[in-house]
């Protein structure tokens, strides 16, 4: 609790800067070239994976070895690792290159511009995305919550120099800087030499074990960009813009990925120690049941909040403010399942996880393509979003569940889970219905306070069950440097 506390601060922090920063974006930009990035930035997610899943398993296998204290283990992981991710790296650029060339007659000059530039910050990415996973890996949540709020002053920064009056054009060139200053920054925290080494045992072993993890990784980023894919196509890069401002609400929404980044390497550490899926039981279980109660109340609060802003600082982004809503509710299931899809990963299953994504991919294409010909546009595709989100939530909890519950506990539990976002969800649809008052303002504070208040039922369950509040107080008091020796451990 207190590194989440330490993550989560860095994030909020990270999140208040980079919201700032995405408004800046689309302020400059406009609906139009913003859907052009919108559309390169896939592309940029994708060369992520040309690694076949060696950084994903030096995630786990860096952690579990030193549960083990095989410090020489870590190291070699390490080495190989940044190696085989440096060299994938740079191929992939030089292809993307060469690719352009041959195709750059039939887009626009900024397209063009913008896959040359991929081709040179997908390597400094890379670099870059190393150098952070080193403390993800090891649990050095000090050095990560600083890397975190340097990046967030370095991006608004540079917008505000680069993009403001360079536009699309400037936006490519912070892409650069950001990646590279980052790296610097980082690496001169955490002072790990690192060698260009290629051990093909080693690689092959690291390549075996995450290219499942790849694999659940790419089907993730297809789900989570065949909406903007399939309305490229069938409605336009505008409306792509329009659906970005959702896509940008929910990343903000997921704020308990802090929660499942801290977790991930002390879960490996205790499975390494013995290697006794029980070890991984409170942290899948707990953990879930934390976010369950506690997130609603928080995208409820954004339900409100997102309006209001869009309206003030985003006004020709309107269309997409019920986007922004609709998509809340993919944050919700998208956030509730990470932690037992980790531990489906830690045992070896991850081909199940695979299973479930691959499909959930096929219904969410057919529901987004049906919707769309319906003549409900972009809030459909939303819609079927949230709803594929919800389908992949329940099948990876009953994957997970089975090796700490049985069949009618597992019911219970998924209901337990669910219960609190359909509370708030009617209470919040209520609130908007019934408070309507002239002066945004206090319209605003009146629906939050009403939603806190209809929340606090949830806090007193939540605080019942695994004794959280007096937690929350610990954590308040050791902020404040109040000594408190009744700190309870959370899970």
């Amino acid at each position: 609790m207190k590194d989440t506390a330490k993550l989560t601060s860095a994030q909020y922090f990270s999140q208040g800067l980079g919201f700032v920063t995405s408004i800046m974006i689309r302020r400059y930009l406009g609906p139009y070239f913003t859907g052009i990035w919108s559309l390169l930035r896939i592309i940029l997610d994708y060369s992520a994976y040309n690694s076949l899943g060696v950084d994903r398993a030096a995630m786990y296998k860096i952690p579990f070895f030193i549960g083990q204290n095989k410090q020489e283990e870590v190291r070699e992981i390490q080495n190989c690792s940044f190696s085989f991710m440096f060299l994938a790296s740079l191929l992939t650029s030089v292809l993307l290159a060469i690719i352009t060339t041959f195709i750059k007659h039939r887009y626009p000059i900024e397209v063009v511009v913008g896959l040359y530039a991929l081709s040179i910050i997908a390597i400094v990415e890379k670099i870059s995305a190393f150098l952070i996973l080193l403390p993800k890996a090891e649990g050095d949540f000090s050095v990560l919550s600083k890397a975190i709020i340097f990046d967030a002053i370095l991006n608004i920064t540079l917008v505000f120099l680069l993009v403001r009056p360079f536009f699309i054009y400037g936006l490519y060139t912070m892409m650069f800087l950001s990646a590279v200053i980052n790296a610097v920054f980082v690496y001169s925290l955490i002072k790990c030499k690192v060698k260009l080494i290629i051990d093909t045992k080693i690689i092959k072993g690291l390549i075996k074990y995450g290219f499942p993890i790849l694999g659940i990784s790419l089907l993730t980023v297809i789900l989570r960009s065949v909406d903007r894919i399939i309305i490229a196509k069938m409605l336009g890069v505008t409306f792509v813009g329009y659906f970005s401002l959702g896509i940008m609400t929910r990343n903000y929404a997921e704020i308990f990925a802090s929660f499942s980044t801290v977790l991930r390497p002390r879960m490996m550490q205790a499975y390494g120690k013995e290697e006794k899926i029980e070890h991984m039981e409170k942290f899948v279980i707990g953990s879930c049941e934390i976010i369950a109660f506690t997130l609603p109340i928080i995208l409820s609060i954004i339900y409100f909040l997102g309006p209001v802003l869009v309206r003030l600082l985003l006004p020709k982004f309107i269309p997409g403010i019920i986007v922004m809503q609709i998509l809340l509710l993919d944050s919700f299931f998208h956030s509730t399942y990470i932690q037992s899809q980790q531990f489906i990963i830690a045992i070896g299953k991850q081909k199940k996880i695979m299973a479930i994504i691959t499909g959930v991919i096929i219904l969410n294409g057919i529901l987004d393509y049906f919707l769309i010909k319906m003549g409900l546009g972009i809030a459909g595709v939303a819609a079927s979003t949230a709803f594929s989100s919800f389908l992949s939530f329940i099948l990876v909890q009953i994957v997970s569940m089975r090796y700490f519950m049985n069949n009618k506990d597992i019911i219970f539990f998924i209901i337990r889970v669910l219960v609190p976002v359909f509370y708030i969800s009617l209470v919040s649809i209520f609130i908007g219905n019934i408070i309507l008052v002239a002066n945004q303002v206090i319209d605003l504070l009146l629906k939050i306070v009403i939603v806190l208040t209809s929340s606090l039922p949830l806090l007193f369950y939540l605080n019942r069950r695994i004794n959280f509040i007096p937690v929350l107080v610990s954590l308040i008091k050791g902020k404040f440097g109040i000594k408190d020796d009744n700190y309870t451990d959370l899970i």
